[in-house]
């Protein structure tokens, strides 16, 4: 049903009405009592009387999108009062079909990276507490070689998208395992992608609108140095991160830019809080408004911040490229603490649960430390080198280490189960208790 509507509110958009000889234009058939009220309103819109000009707009306005091909005859009236106006509200109605299409998408859309601003990477329900089996193992022809950054797998729906550094991609049923689609974006990818209402978001030289059913390209927003963050789809808009230049609002229907802010951007990928946008940059973190690209406050930091923050309702965390990580509050960005860690840079983006937040370090080292004020809740040497970050689902935290695929505890760390598979491995996800992982050599696996 959801792609119904989608698909509807695409048409209402795209539709080119023809002429007629009348100087109206032709438009798809109407309701003949829709259509009669707003012949009427149209003719107030021509009224000799200001507040009944704006009465009529007003009304038009509120009838919404069914009202869309009915107003659209009038976009070539003789009156120049009248084609502003009607064309102020075929703006507005456009307006509700931009921002219907961001939020009509399936619960399992992956509109950020991991997912969501506590950076889970996991959907639906169940978690896997025993030593999991291999449901499926598909081999993914041309999506090959362990990528240099977070996540390149996620998931919508009944399908698992998984990419390479090297620009190719692959939609799998997650259910089956049976590939849907491959596509080669025809450009490198430098970090993961994103998925909201039906569409794919890769970012790579150019940010790359996909259709996720087809992987049929929509459109390219393209830059001089490249997408270097995993897009955020928020609040009717996609944020995207020019590599060391810019931060941007991009309309989704067409990847026009609604708002730009000049800044010294890493990989770092933007997170939504309340009203405002917050990204990590070369020179700490800063916090733009939603609505216009303004900033509304900046917090500095010793060290480039390259992983992406991570929110909890009174507060962000944030890890610079060191060893330090903070808590910030997310209306004024002023430091609630700050906490060296011992055994070396935070690799990858946290986690969190509850009051947990759950990281790797270059030490080989998985430790949790508590969101409200810095202190450890524990430390576990895990003897390999670890090269994903994690999942986390129903108080467990999954992540591979070495040749080792596992699993712990979230409250104290204590191992659930280890196991041992072929390969090197990306960080995993879990969808509806099942866990997706993909190996150096390009094989997607299933287990549960």
């Amino acid at each position: 049903m959801t792609r119904i509507i989608v698909a509807t509110l695409f048409a209402l958009l795209l539709a080119a009405p023809i002429t007629a000889q009348d100087g109206r234009r032709k438009a798809p058939p109407v309701d003949p009592e829709l259509q009669e009220r707003v012949d009427l309103l149209v003719v107030e819109l021509d009224n000799v009387n200001f507040d009944q000009r704006e009465e009529a707009s007003a009304t038009l306005r509120a009838m919404g999108l069914p009202a869309r091909p009915a107003l659209e005859l009038y976009v070539d009236h003789p009156s120049l009062e009248v084609r502003r106006r009607v064309r102020r509200v075929l703006l507005h109605f456009r307006e509700i079909a931009r921002i219907a299409a961001m939020t009509a998408g399936s619960p399992n859309d992956w509109p950020m990276l991991k997912r969501s601003p506590g950076r889970v990477a996991a959907a639906g329900d169940g978690a896997v507490r025993q030593v999991p089996e291999i449901l499926w193992t598909t081999e993914l022809p041309g999506v090959i070689g362990l990528p240099y950054f977070d996540s390149p797998i996620l998931a919508s729906g009944d399908l698992i998208i998984v990419l390479n550094r090297k620009g190719g991609i692959a939609a799998v049923n997650r259910h089956s395992g049976e590939v849907m689609w491959l596509r080669d974006t025809g450009e490198p990818v430098y970090a993961a992608p994103v998925i909201a209402a039906g569409t794919l978001y890769v970012p790579g030289n150019s940010l790359t609108a996909m259709d996720l059913e087809t992987g049929r390209v929509r459109w390219r927003w393209k830059t001089d140095y490249g997408v270097s963050a995993t897009p955020l789809v928020a609040d009717g808009k996609v944020f995207a991160v020019e590599r060391g230049e810019k931060l941007v609002a991009l309309d989704p229907l067409d990847g026009t830019v609604r708002w730009r802010a000049r800044v010294p951007a890493t990989s770092s990928s933007p997170v939504v809080v309340g009203k405002l946008v917050v990204i990590g940059l070369t020179t700490g973190v800063h916090a733009y408004r939603i609505s216009n690209g303004t900033r509304r406050w900046r917090f500095e930091t010793e060290c480039p911040v390259s992983a992406s923050p991570v929110v909890l309702p009174d507060r962000i965390i944030i890890s610079d490229d060191a060893r330090t990580i903070y808590a910030l509050t997310p209306d004024r960005g002023k430091r609630l603490w700050r906490r060296r860690i011992p055994e070396g840079v935070v690799r990858e983006t946290p986690v969190l649960y509850g009051d947990a937040v759950l990281f790797s370090t270059s030490g080989a080292t998985f430790r949790a430390i508590r969101a409200s004020d810095g202190e450890d809740l524990w430390a576990r040497f895990v003897g390999s080198f670890i090269q994903s970050s994690p999942c986390v689902a129903g108080g467990v935290v999954y992540f591979t280490a070495g040749r080792t695929f596992r699993a712990m505890q979230c409250a104290d760390g204590d191992d659930l189960w280890a196991l041992p598979l072929e390969g090197a491995f990306t960080a995993p996800i879990l969808v509806d208790g099942t866990l997706y992982v993909v190996t150096v050599d390009g094989a997607l696996m299933a287990l549960k």
